[in-house]
């Protein structure tokens, strides 16, 4: 007889504005996590008597229409009711947190936000901390690939439950490096056959062989590469590459490394590839950069692991069928391998501490991040939430959606990624590097004045923040990265 386990745990909740002190929580009962707030949720409401629990939830355009379906699921099982379901521009996160901060008026209850907006909200004391309420719940976080579980973390606290974590990955034309005679003249000048690059520099190879001009007329010229370049985009191609050497951003006082001779050198690199890729690429969104290479006239294009569904439809794409999925590259360091997936995105589900209905705000945070439920969002085709736990790798629809080749890359990236830059400030920092940066590759500065104007930029923002809360928060990013200079 199969026998069902059930986790009794008796809690008393003193967080502030959760549970009243003295409250307890009772029984949380259910062998999943999924089944855990469930329950949770309904024993909340049982201790609301007559009050009827309504939320606000706010999430990015780019993931509501995937999480809507869930979200109406959990108020079927639950009674918890979302009056207000809020699509907002990415960029607007970080606002909406800061006027709740300001008004502690509670008009966000739960929001979907990149991780990189943690510590200034956890700084400004308008996120809940969810440790007490995790030990009671019990949520899937050890199904989180490790690398990604530290996101929603802050100087030893946890705000946030992981919800998504998009990487770069390198897709290539595979159809033209199996063309012998290709394949021949690239041997004969390179030493290698064209194939997934292992470095940075092999990839430059690949895209300066496969940019040539048309003879067939159909475009004005083929490409070896694309990648984004934009203001708004570019820094995260950037930073991809200089950690890949070995080298981290700032050093343990929060002085900036970017114009050390290895962020000089990489921003050599970041330029030297843009001569092999469209001239638009400057502008372009990623979306924009995968309807180019859709097209046929790139090679090669570094991009986000969810573009797969738009790659390898051949009913949207002329080169459906004809492409294949790499590692990203990586680099020699001291003669060994180093490797480093960069997070392009990624999202946690954080909850207001003025909230009316925090612990009902929670529990909806761990159903959407329950395995069950958060792989049917992976599943889906252009959800935007790609493979971030470790049984999204094994999952049979997840794999059919991913490809098989693409699931085992991602599930190797994993191994070694590394999250934007969490920490206060992290949005000026970002802009400051890629708008230097912008300015290199159009050629209105030198890689020198691109990098030195920076790294005085980020010295400028740390000084305003205040240089030993950065410390601080420095310290905290550090324990969130790769142990291992290159995936097994």
């Amino acid at each position: 007889m199969r026998t069902r386990w059930f986790f009794v745990f008796f809690a008393v909740l003193s967080l502030s504005g959760v549970v009243g002190g003295g409250d307890a929580v009772g029984l949380i009962l259910g062998s999943s996590a999924e089944e855990r707030a469930v329950n949770g949720a309904k024993a909340y409401l049982a201790r609301q008597g007559e009050k009827t629990v309504v939320l606000t939830v706010v999430v990015p355009r780019r993931y509501a229409k995937a999480v809507l379906k869930e979200i109406q699921e959990f108020e079927q099982k639950t009674g918890v009711i979302v009056r207000n379901f809020v699509e907002v521009d990415e960029s607007a996160l970080l606002g909406r947190l800061r006027e709740e901060a300001a008004s502690k008026t509670g008009r966000v209850d739960l929001i979907l936000a990149p991780p990189r907006v943690v510590p200034e909200a956890a700084e400004a004391r308008v996120l809940l901390a969810l440790d007490d309420l995790i030990r009671v719940g019990r949520p899937d976080l050890k199904e989180v690939a490790p690398l990604f579980r530290a996101q929603g973390r802050y100087r030893g606290k946890t705000y946030g439950l992981f919800a998504n974590g998009e990487m770069l990955v390198l897709a290539i034309r595979r159809d033209l490096t199996t063309l012998r005679a290709e394949r021949s003249a690239f041997k004969r000048k390179y030493g290698w056959e064209p194939d997934c690059p292992d470095t940075w520099k092999q990839w430059r190879q690949l895209a300066e062989f496969y940019t040539r001009d048309s003879k067939d007329g159909k475009f004005s010229k083929y490409y070896g590469a694309s990648g984004v370049r934009s203001l708004s985009q570019g820094w995260r191609w950037w930073l991809q590459r200089y950690y890949s050497k070995g080298k981290l951003p700032f050093d343990e006082w929060m002085n900036p490394t970017l114009d050390s001779r290895k962020g000089l050198e990489t921003t050599k690199e970041y330029i030297e590839i843009a001569k092999y890729m469209p001239d638009e690429s400057t502008t372009w969104t990623p979306e924009e950069g995968v309807a180019s290479f859709m097209q046929g006239n790139v090679f090669s294009i570094l991009t986000h692991a969810s573009a797969v569904h738009t790659i390898k439809n051949p009913g949207n794409s002329t080169v459906g069928g004809k492409v294949k999925f790499c590692m990203v590259p990586g680099s020699r360091v001291e003669g060994g391998p180093f490797r480093r997936a960069m997070q392009a995105g990624g999202a946690v589900w954080l909850v207001s501490r003025y909230s009316r209905y925090p612990e009902a705000g929670y529990w909806l945070a761990q159903w959407l991040t329950s395995s069950r439920v958060s792989a049917e969002w992976v599943a889906k085709p252009r959800s935007n939430f790609s493979p971030h736990q470790l049984g999204h790798f094994k999952h049979p629809k997840i794999t059919a959606a991913y490809t098989p080749e693409l699931i085992r890359i991602i599930a190797r990236l994993t191994q070694v990624v590394v999250p934007e830059i969490l920490l206060m400030g992290a949005d000026e920092y970002h802009e400051a590097l890629a708008r230097h940066l912008f300015g290199a590759v159009t050629g209105s500065l030198s890689p020198e004045e691109a990098m030195k104007q920076t790294a005085a930029k980020w010295t400028e923002i740390t000084e305003k923040i205040g240089r030993k809360r950065q410390m601080n928060a420095w310290e905290s990013f550090l324990r969130g990265l790769p142990k291992r200079d290159f995936p097994k």
